[in-house]
């Protein structure tokens, strides 16, 4: 569960219990099964226990909502990243009561529901045709064979928002026995993606998929939500590298593939974000939103193009400089300067102390991203997400960084972390390894003087000061010059 979560389309992550089994393909790569058993929780599959979690979890969206209403803006709830609300098993029955209520109490957040059970929503939901404004439900539709069995369940269900999150796609998509044109849509919202994990496991995506379904939703006026390329993103000459991973897809067009971490192959789709979400249907006593010019809204786009690429933070910068760097021996900056620091120094103004620190960084972040391919680990895509994670590491010898910071994700995801921890976990790995952490030399206190010499230059200084009478009469004598 989290506040403020890392994903595109949702505020915070809320989940009832943790534990769930495969269902169908999109369960292949499971990253809440590898989260979970990271974390030490035999959750998964049919016969494994689930975990419950007690009051203090539950009290985490009443906040929200308390948040949301004291700013006047609606939050999203994507509901259960960690297991699947409409599982089918007894001991789930009470918990998921217990989250109808939840709902109920919560009318300033819209709740996510996102499931691969479809099946199961309208005998277990207590709303019968009558559903609640601030409940949005979806379903995964990775290929044609789950649309098939999963759209004729989700559009029977009266839920005022539907949607449909076809995240990994793994095939091409066919909607059209569902939404017809110049019909409404009874779905309102896409969400698709490509597979995310270690490289050599990950399937790819083919973009003419992704563009099919963005190319019906314009036509159809469904929001159409793209999150990500994952580990695969077509070929493009500021993206090859030597040694990097490559496969070439030929339906239903030839296109080159290349592998690489899913921080790297971003959220473009032909040059464009794609961000879309419908429009809450939940009414609440608000003031009225101020319409937006033409102007006013080019600007919100420029401004929230800005802030989201900041969201990336300095370790994607790390990487992108470093690949400027070493690509075909510097070609990229030797076409226009004789030096790094000075293209560095001319384009964006950096200092060349901080260059150097960020390509660390990125040389870094590309032994991680290799040594995780080569082990084939299933966190392979789980790399440092900011600075402050790097920091620490630089006690250890350069060869070991590697080993260190994947012996400290395999306790805790990198969203999770903090400078604190990534030390503490630093300094036990450097002592396994019989390094010894340099440590910070301590302020020297500052000198203590004896109060009686203290007093006696006070008086030195007092009986230098002219007194009041010495300075009216100085004042008396420039008066007659003052205009």
């Amino acid at each position: 569960m989290g506040k403020d979560s890392s994903i595109s389309w949702t505020n915070h992550t809320f989940n009832p219990w943790w534990g769930c089994a495969k269902v169908s393909e999109a369960c292949n790569i499971c990253y809440a099964k590898i989260d979970a058993h990271r974390r030490g929780h035999d959750v998964w599959g049919k016969n494994a226990e689930r975990r419950f979690f007690g009051d203090t979890h539950w009290a985490e969206p009443l906040k929200w909502n308390r948040d949301a209403a004291s700013a006047g803006i609606r939050s999203r709830v994507f509901c259960a990243s960690m297991a699947d609300v409409f599982e089918d098993r007894p001991d789930l029955v009470i918990h998921r009561e217990r989250l109808w209520r939840l709902i109920a109490d919560t009318p300033w957040l819209d709740w996510l529901l996102l499931t691969k059970r479809p099946e199961n929503v309208l005998k277990m939901v207590p709303w019968g045709n009558d559903w609640p404004t601030n409940v949005w439900l979806g379903a995964t539709v990775e290929n044609q064979k789950c649309a098939d069995e999963r759209m004729p369940h989700l559009v029977k269900c009266p839920a005022k928002v539907r949607f449909m999150s076809s995240e990994p796609l793994l095939g091409p998509l066919d909607l059209s026995s569902w939404i017809k044109p110049g019909m409404p849509s009874p779905i309102h919202l896409i969400i698709a993606g490509g597979e995310s994990g270690a490289i050599a496991e990950c399937r790819p995506t083919h973009p003419d998929w992704f563009r099919s379904l963005r190319d019906f939703s314009a036509a159809n006026s469904i929001a159409f939500h793209f999150k990500q390329w994952g580990c695969w993103v077509p070929a493009e000459p500021a993206l090859e590298k030597k040694g990097r991973p490559e496969m070439q897809l030929s339906e239903p067009s030839p296109v080159r593939m290349l592998g690489m971490n899913k921080l790297s192959t971003g959220r473009l789709l032909d040059g464009k974000v794609h961000d879309e979400l419908p429009a809450s249907v939940a009414t609440l006593s608000v003031q009225p939103a101020p319409a937006l010019n033409d102007d006013d809204l080019a600007y919100l786009a420029s401004r929230e193009s800005i802030v989201r690429e900041g969201l990336t933070g300095t370790i994607v910068a790390a990487i992108a400089l470093r690949e400027i760097r070493t690509y075909m021996d510097g070609k990229l900056w030797r076409s226009s300067h004789g030096s790094f620091p000075g293209y560095i120094r001319d384009k964006w103004a950096y200092a060349k102390a901080h260059v150097y620190r960020l390509l660390a960084s990125g040389k870094l972040i590309h032994e991680i991203e290799t040594k995780a391919n080569a082990e084939k680990s299933p966190r392979g895509d789980w790399l440092p997400s900011c600075e402050s994670h790097m920091r620490p590491l630089k006690d250890i010898p350069k060869a070991k960084r590697a080993d260190c910071w994947m012996s400290i994700v395999a306790k805790i995801p990198p969203a999770e972390l903090t400078e604190n921890y990534v030390k503490t976990e630093t300094a036990k790995f450097a002592e396994a390894i019989g390094v010894a952490i340099s440590k910070p030399k301590a302020k020297s206190p500052p000198a203590k003087v004896k109060a009686a010499d203290f007093l006696e230059k006070l008086r030195a200084v007092v009986q230098e000061m002219p007194t009041a009478s010495e300075i009216n009469a100085i004042l008396a004598q420039v008066d007659p010059y003052l205009v």
